[in-house]
């Protein structure tokens, strides 16, 4: 089970497809005309995952050409699919296989972290997560984000003060994020609460 808020997470991923995965429609007849007004398959599977129509999002999986079936974004969006159908033993394997391919993918890398904490296994996702903290490719709202999610990697894992290092940091890199305020707050005031 993933916990709650997981799936937000899961639509802005979907929703970033569109930015720049990438393979052109082919264009052969029928479906070059099917597809020539959204642009990319990537894109138009990415709104039908976002609109919750995964099974028109599997057949058009399924019309990719065989060279392009083991490619990086062929698996990055079977991992969406197989989250979009609660499947995430499935999830894994594909985000672990996109990630083999492209082990730069942040938005890869972040699904299948969370993938990682929801199913116990925070070191995992720990080390997933640590090249992406400080990374030069990275936005500092993209690393904030890291930051945020190895917090709570932290503190599920019994690690409070990596925690609120971890969002402090993310605080740092994105000052206008109030949500980042509130986090910190939270947790600080919740371990010496309870301490």
């Amino acid at each position: 089970m993933l916990p709650p808020g997981s799936f937000r997470i899961f639509r802005i991923t979907a929703l970033s497809l569109a930015v720049g995965l990438l393979w052109p429609v082919a264009a052969d007849g029928a479906e070059a005309a099917r597809w020539a007004p959204q642009g990319h398959v990537a894109e138009e599977i990415a709104r039908l995952l976002e609109e919750g129509r995964t099974d028109e999002a599997r057949e058009l999986l399924e019309t990719l050409p065989d060279e392009k079936r083991n490619s990086y974004e062929a698996h990055h969006l079977y991992g969406l699919l197989a989250l979009a159908e609660k499947d995430f033993e499935k999830a894994k394997t594909h985000f672990v296989h996109a990630l083999e391919k492209q082990p730069k993918a942040f938005v890869t890398a972040f699904n299948l972290t969370l993938l990682y904490r929801a199913g116990g296994e925070f070191n995992k996702g720990l080390e997933l997560m640590s090249p992406f903290l400080s990374s030069p490719e990275l936005t500092d709202r993209q690393k904030a984000e890291a930051h945020e999610l190895t917090a709570s990697l932290y503190e599920l894992s019994g690690s409070p003060r990596q925690a609120a290092e971890h969002l402090y940091a993310a605080l740092q890199l994105c000052p206008e994020e109030e949500r980042y305020y509130y986090s910190l707050g939270a947790h600080l005031l919740g371990h010496l609460a309870f301490a």
